[in-house]
């Protein structure tokens, strides 16, 4: 947890604001801006993320095999790998051509996916040694993480291939793969644990009106969801009219799906039932409302921009793409994860208890400032205006981040220590 918010706060989130303050505010500084701007978007996606999914993962998935994790050490050792991959990537990129720079890539190549091998280590088995059945419908969210573990797979794929073609010359990674990369990794790793974990949790913890056919449909969703994936990273890979036709097919799929499990788990229906801490319940269920907002919001752009370009030929400018991601990473994973930190993680969810206006103010520093950024992205790119409305969004979900990670820092420090037998 440490590494991912150390991650997310400097190389991350930092190096982000730094470049839509140079594209958007015209800050004076000379800065290899695009290779930064794809190496920051790996730090964000494999770095922030995968590294809070996998701690928090420790804490949740064992809880709900009923079985314990073997060797959990490794986790340590592969995302410490895992981030000197990332670092490496980030500082490498933009160097000049030479020895030095290739070795750097090639260490980021090497590293990253052994890294997350030993990571990922950690989980080998558990499903084998779980109490809860491997079949029907209590194990019905599990559908999702076998995608999310497909789409990782395939995003190290791309990712060794992107980084090898650096390592060879290469000045950036060309966009079709590196918004495949991108899209396997958000809409496919995170989204797709985000699914699964909802699917098991959200009517209880959200007290949603979960309609009965919910077990019975996430299988369907879950294949659903991964074929959307597969068609918008290979129309990506793919040039021409092909490509967009089957981008926008893809988005389509993935949006459908959306939609249907949003409805199918009440999301937006009335709770079933009044909560009796509607001090923690009301406030968490409007964050995670607001944040799928925003991700329907970015699945319906992204239709909307590959179907303009199939019919009329027009690609979609760098900042709509911009807009159509953030709208998902910015404002859907992250205050969707900090608001499920703050209830489900020891310590830190006891801290914020005590101090709720403070958590207030994060989550609506991580909408607001997305709001803006996507909005001004989707509408106007870095010129004028909006390129400062641009950088003001960012400074906000900066800020937002900072109040969390300091938080969550701190309670990491004060974690109940092991008890010794009086025995």
């Amino acid at each position: 947890m440490r590494l991912s918010l150390a991650l997310g706060l400097v190389p991350g989130l930092g190096t982000g604001l730094l470049l839509v303050l140079v594209a958007g505010a015209g800050l004076p500084l000379n800065i290899a801006w695009p290779q930064l701007a794809q190496a920051h978007g790996q730090v964000q996606a494999l770095g922030y993320t995968l590294l809070f999914i996998l701690a928090v993962g420790l804490q949740l998935f064992p809880r709900f095999l009923g079985a314990p994790l073997m060797h959990v050490q490794r986790a340590q050792w592969g995302a410490g790998l895992v981030a000197l991959a990332l670092v490496a990537r980030l500082l490498g990129q933009p160097l000049a051509p030479g020895v030095g720079r290739v070795t750097v890539l090639v260490f980021s190549v090497l590293a990253l996916p052994v890294g997350m091998l030993i990571a990922g280590s950690v989980f080998h088995g558990l499903s084998r040694r779980s109490a809860q059945p491997d079949s029907g419908p209590s194990a019905a969210w599990r559908r999702f993480v076998v995608v999310a573990g497909l789409a990782l797979g395939a995003a190290l794929f791309v990712y060794v291939w992107a980084g090898l073609g650096l390592a060879a010359g290469g000045v950036l990674v060309p966009q079709g793969t590196d918004e495949a990369l991108i899209h396997l990794e958000l809409a496919g790793f995170a989204t797709c644990l985000v699914l699964s974990v909802g699917s098991r949790v959200f009517g209880r913890f959200l007290l949603l009106r979960t309609l009965s056919k919910l077990e019975t449909w996430v299988p369907r969703l879950a294949l659903g969801w991964g074929v959307g994936l597969a068609v918008v990273a290979g129309g990506w890979l793919l040039d021409g009219a092909w490509g967009a036709w089957a981008r926008t097919l893809g988005a389509a799929i993935e949006l459908a799906i959306l939609c249907t499990w949003l409805w199918v788990i009440g999301m937006y229906d009335k709770p079933s039932r009044e909560s009796g801490t509607p001090y923690v319940t009301n406030p968490t269920r409007r964050w995670v409302r607001l944040a799928f907002a925003f991700l329907v919001f970015s699945l319906a752009l992204d239709v909307v921009l590959f179907g303009r370009e199939a019919l009329y030929g027009t690609a979609p400018s760098l900042t709509e793409l911009s807009a159509a991601r953030h709208a998902l990473a910015q404002a859907f994973l992250l205050p969707l994860m900090v608001s499920m930190a703050s209830r489900l993680l020891p310590i830190y969810s006891a801290d914020v208890l005590r101090r709720r206006a403070l958590l207030e103010v994060t989550l609506d520093l991580l909408l607001v400032g997305a709001l803006v950024r996507v909005g001004a992205e989707a509408i106007g790119g870095y010129a004028g205006l909006a390129g400062s409305l641009v950088a003001l969004g960012g400074a906000l979900g900066v800020a937002g981040f900072i109040v969390f990670a300091f938080g969550m820092w701190s309670a990491l420090g004060r974690l109940p220590k092991a008890t010794r037998s009086l025995g």
